[in-house]
């Protein structure tokens, strides 16, 4: 069961790194702000494509510190890129954006940037306290990925069919790739304890 684990984790960060690239690659053909959303999302879905075939070819090979290098970048790109994207359209359209539009928006901006830093901390400084700040502060991006899911940029709701599969499927992705990295070392030291 753990070689099957190990295979599919990898496989995970492909199907992210490929969905992710796909949903913005339209951008590049874009101005200004959108534009900018593609070139970062293009370098970024490149880098988890690239960490996922790696890992899937070393799999085990593959050194405890390197693979750690990679979980921290990994968990800090995508809420990175999410404050980017919703810095720029909360700059673009702020004309559009009503009273739960803002509240949505600064939420969004602030939870995904305060996550991608507490979760890398989590995951590269062994803290029992740090650690269950990284989970809350994974919840809560996760809760900024739904909010963005059900709501319009403007803050009205969304319908059901203007649910887009692939953002769907792309949030999925990285909240279980999020939760794997930080639950990581729990994981390790139940392994050393039986082996013990």
């Amino acid at each position: 069961m753990k070689k099957v684990i190990e295979i599919v984790k990898p496989l995970s960060a492909i199907l992210f790194g490929a969905l992710f690239f796909l949903e913005y690659f339209n951008y590049l053909a874009l101005k200004e702000g959108a534009l900018a959303i593609g070139i970062i999302a293009t370098i970024f879905s490149v880098y988890y494509l690239f960490v996922g075939i790696l890992t899937f070819i070393l799999g085990e090979k593959m050194s405890a510190g390197l693979r750690k290098i990679f979980d921290i970048i990994s968990i800090c790109l995508f809420p990175l890129f999410i404050f980017v994207y919703y810095l720029l359209v909360t700059i673009y359209s702020a004309d559009a954006i009503g009273p739960a539009g803002w509240i949505i928006m600064t939420l969004s901006i602030a939870g995904s940037i305060t996550s991608a830093i507490i979760c890398a901390l989590a995951r590269a400084i062994k803290n029992s306290t740090l650690k269950k700040l990284g989970f809350l502060f994974a919840a809560i991006f996760v809760t900024v990925l739904l909010m963005n899911l059900v709501f319009m940029p403007d803050g009205t709701p969304e319908v059901f069919g203007g649910v887009q599969i692939v953002e769907l499927a792309v949030d999925i992705l990285f909240a279980s790739m999020l939760f794997a990295c930080l639950s990581k070392e729990e994981k390790e030291k139940k392994v050393k304890e039986e082996e013990e």
